[in-house]
């Protein structure tokens, strides 16, 4: 499925010459084509028409007999020219290029400026489909000169898509979404034809898709189809609809059986639309995809075998036919009917031809195809090098797109390839005892972990002159020789299905335990399934709301992914990094215990999350300041003015956020932090803590920042995410967004964010859970505490004032947590009020190495007549977290 909008704008590539924003519903017969070449002869209509009807009727032979005879009639007929070599190109033949040529220069001849820009056009499909991209993109940067000079809306947006399409088609997203932007606005869409507005939806919301905004893309096409059903265009509309089918959003991510069934019903519809309007290409890519959705089925091969015989009818489509083939081969292998080494053969066959097509997508599948194919059945060496070939592609297309966006994009599109691949690599280790096996998988692990935030560090980070600028990820043995004594990296990998669902073979997950002596491979078979993302969100879900059943699945989570590492431990181990992959990111492993009796997670072991171990042994090899002054800066409960209402304000989340109310004990929260941990602070409260006090904080001030407030979290797009101050100095709002706080001057700072959901935010592949945490992170913060669901305002301000009573003894972060735990525990705190409390980044960071000069209030007997004090007042704490309002919730 992550070759779905190979489709899209083929139909511009099968037409060569055809104007996307000029095509029509029925054709015309030749004769009243014939017609209009009679009552005009210099303009294009007529030339247009024989060349469409001739493609509508397969019948190219009647029309390049009639282009022939007009040509013969006036030799300097431009238009007669340019679209019998259209004719030519659709059979694949070079004279084609020849005519287009001849017509280009005619047309300069007699300055038809549009004449040369269709020429131009006519070129640059050519050239893209004979594999010289450049060229192809030097005709068109020509045709859109052309078109602008013209002045024609039309024109410009014809020329426009024609380029954002070309660069699509090159895997050139962001370029793509660019182009397709800068062609909307160079013109007045409400100027613009029904069928021209159409193809600049068409393109935009491709590539829309391209660069990862799949629910804007998704509602372009909805919209496009309703246009197309608008204009009584029912080919377009079925082309339409196929789209919106691919671009669903999340068909890239794994599918659950109901969304399986949406995506396919979306797919049937499409493919009935195109039956009834005759639209045998749309019906023939629909018939793929399904085919792709049934897996190696008997009605898969069926709906094959009906997508050959529907190209079978283009001669132009031999990509097609190639992408049926290699699926088909695929199918055959897994069903056993054909022996592995004939599956690579006929794929290595079909490579050669996609290549001698610079086909690159189709490359790409057909890489996947031979690892796919060498696994099952080859010898492991084979399968290994079809492997590192389709990982390396993978990277090499990764690497061509600029914005970070589109890489990231990409790479959740593919993330089941590298899954694939490393699980493969685990299961040679197991049988083999192969130690550089264990080490590959962990690198080809680490792809799916470290990359935004670890490439934002690369490019803020200086390098020494002379270094090597070339991506690399952290291995276990660069892990190693990191790690400190009592400390073991667990990274989890689970086997993800193929985009479809479709995975006869996976073998659940694994685990890849790291400390100072050894690396450890544990196997879970029992971890797999589509009710996983389910089952942890309710765990989630009844642990936020402190309710009793989560026990049970605390259990079994501890069970199934915990008790094998822990089994694999050496005893010595008090410090857990823990690298969760794809559904497990959400998951609490800090609250898991193996029964009720027994501790959780979170306080038998100093537990991090550090997203990666490329990110983790930056963070913790970067050389702490600690000549920087110990000083923190609190800002806690903010005012929030509503009645002003600026822009952002008026959103109905953030709204909703804003008008929980104040928070008192967040008040009383920031002056213990100062008065605990014994340093000088600076506290900002109410109208005093605004957006722009932390906007101005300078670069190195300060060792610790402290922000107890209102936030909202969006993990639909998780960009939204704000946390909510005093609004202050003219030109702010008040509302602190995700791409603000990536530009706050945290390096090297310990952020401490007591808010709502701070530590949530929407699983995402290479960046673990992308929200308010991920943005400090990306703003160079060493450490972020944050929670992981709402969190009450009384219940957090006591547990910071235990956290920073292990800081101010000299305590890392992850140890000072695990104590602020503890204590929880001991006073008998409902799990709700400590277990979504987590440390993101380094967790072994030490704010205050040498302790501070507030810890000796806290020792020996001070130390045990507050806990005493703390255990008396239990029972009234308790009660009255049961009458509590939403008011108390941050």
């Amino acid at each position: 499925m992550n070759r779905a909008v190979r489709s899209l704008g083929l139909l511009l590539a099968a037409a060569l010459a055809a104007s996307p924003t000029r095509a029509t519903g029925a054709q015309a017969p030749f004769a009243q084509c014939e017609r209009l070449v009679r009552e005009a002869p210099d303009r294009e209509a007529g030339y247009l028409c024989l060349w469409r009807t001739a493609r509508a009727a397969r019948d190219w032979t009647s029309a390049s007999g009639r282009l022939e005879a007009w040509r013969s009639t006036r030799p300097d007929n431009a238009w007669a020219t340019l679209y019998l070599g259209a004719c030519e190109a659709d059979l694949g033949r070079p004279r084609g290029l020849a005519l287009y040529h001849e017509a280009l220069e005619t047309f300069r001849r007699t300055g038809d400026l549009l004449g040369q820009t269709r020429a131009h056009e006519a070129l640059a499909v050519w050239h893209e489909f004979t594999g010289r991209r450049d060229e192809a993109l030097r005709h068109l940067a020509r045709a859109r000169e052309l078109a602008a000079a013209v002045g024609d809306p039309t024109e410009i947006v014809d020329a426009g898509v024609r380029t954002s399409w070309l660069l699509f088609r090159a895997r050139l997203y962001d370029k793509a979404y660019l182009e397709a932007v800068r062609t909307r606005d160079a013109v007045d869409e409400a100027e613009l034809a029904p069928r021209t507005r159409l193809a600049l939806v068409e393109a935009l919301a491709a590539t829309s898709w391209g660069i990862g905004r799949e629910g804007d893309a998704f509602r372009l096409y909805d919209s496009g189809v309703e246009l197309a059903e608008r204009q009584a265009d029912a080919r377009q509309a079925a082309h339409l609809a196929l789209q919106k089918a691919i671009a669903s959003p999340g068909v890239f991510a794994r599918l659950t059986p109901r969304h399986l069934d949406r995506v396919r019903d979306l797919l049937e519809e499409a493919a009935a639309r195109a039956r009834r309007a005759d639209h045998a290409l749309v019906e023939a890519r629909a018939l793929v995809f399904l085919a792709e959705l049934d897996g190696a089925t008997d009605r898969a091969l069926e709906r094959l075998g009906r997508a050959e015989a529907l190209y079978r009818r283009w001669p132009a489509l031999r990509r097609e036919l190639i992408d049926v083939e290699q699926r088909r081969v695929q199918a055959l292998s897994r069903r056993g009917e054909i022996t592995c080494e004939e599956a690579r053969s006929r794929l290595r066959q079909l490579e050669a031809e996609a290549s001698a097509l610079a086909a690159g997508r189709l490359l790409d599948s057909l890489a996947l195809a031979r690892f796919n194919a060498a696994r099952r059945l080859a010898a492991p060496e084979v399968a290994i090098a079809e492997g590192e070939r389709t990982v390396a592609r993978l990277e090499r297309l990764r690497g061509a797109q600029l914005a970070p966006t589109v890489r990231e994009a990409l790479l959740v599109r593919t993330s089941w390839a590298y899954a694939l691949y490393a699980g493969y690599l685990l299961a040679r280790h197991l049988e083999s005892g192969d130690p550089a096996l264990v080490e590959r998988a962990f690198v080809v692990n680490e792809m799916l972990h470290a990359r935004l935030l670890v490439e934002n560090r690369d490019e803020t980070t200086p390098r020494p002159v002379g270094s090597s600028s070339e991506r690399t990820f952290a291995s276990i043995s660069d892990v190693r020789s990191r790690l400190r004594a009592g400390e073991a990296l667990v990274a989890w990998l689970l086997d993800q299905d193929t985009p479809t669902g479709r995975r006869e073979d996976a073998s659940g997950g694994w685990a890849i335990v790291v400390t100072r002596d050894a690396a450890r491979v544990v196997a879970l078979p029992r971890v797999r399934g589509p009710e996983l993302p389910w089952r942890i969100r309710a765990l989630n879900a009844l642990l936020a709301r402190g309710d009793a059943a989560a026990r049970d699945g605390l259990a079994r989570m501890h069970r199934e992914l915990v008790e094998p590492v822990l089994s694999v431990l050496p005893q010595e181990v008090d410090t857990l990094l823990l690298i969760p992959s794809s559904e497990l990111l959400e998951l609490p492993f800090q609250a898991l215990s193996a029964g009720e009796d027994d501790p959780p997670l979170g306080v038998r072991y100093a537990v991090s999350y550090p997203v990666s171990a490329s990110l983790w042994l930056s963070l913790a090899g970067a050389e702490a300041d600690h000549a920087r002054s110990p000083q923190i800066l609190s800002i806690a409960d903010p005012q929030i003015d509503l009645d002003a209402e600026p822009a952002r304000l008026r959103t109905a989340a953030v709204r909703d956020a804003a008008v929980l109310g104040p928070l008192p004990w967040a008040r009383r929260e920031a002056r213990d932090l100062v008065r605990i941990l014994g340093v000088e602070g600076r506290i900002l409260i109410g109208d005093g803590a605004t957006e722009a006090a932390l906007k101005r904080v300078e670069r190195g001030t300060y060792r610790l920042i402290h922000v107890a407030a209102h936030a909202l979290v969006e993990t639909t797009d998780p960009r939204r995410s704000a946390i909510l101050l005093a609004a202050g100095a003219q030109g702010e709002d008040g509302v602190l967004t995700y791409d603000e706080v990536r530009t706050l001057p945290l390096e090297g700072t310990v952020v401490l964010l007591a808010a709502c959901d701070s530590a949530s935010g929407a699983p995402t592949t290479g960046e673990g859970l992308v929200g308010l945490s991920h943005a400090m992170l990306l703003a160079g913060a060493r450490a972020v505490v944050g929670s992981r669901w709402p969190v009450r305002d009384e219940q957090t301000s006591r547990f910071m004032a235990d956290l920073a009573r292990g800081l101010a003894r000299g305590l890392d972060v992850a140890g000072a947590l695990r104590e602020a735990r503890g204590r929880a525990v001991e006073a008998g705190r409902p799990a709700a009020d400590w277990s979504g409390l987590i440390v993101v980044g380094d967790g072994g960071f030490r704010p205050f190495p040498e302790g501070t000069p507030g810890a000796r209030r806290w020792s020996g007997r001070a130390w045990a007549a507050a806990l005493a004090l703390a255990l008396a007042l239990a029972a009234g704490a308790a009660a009255a977290l049961r009458v509590r309002s939403r008011r108390s919730i941050r």
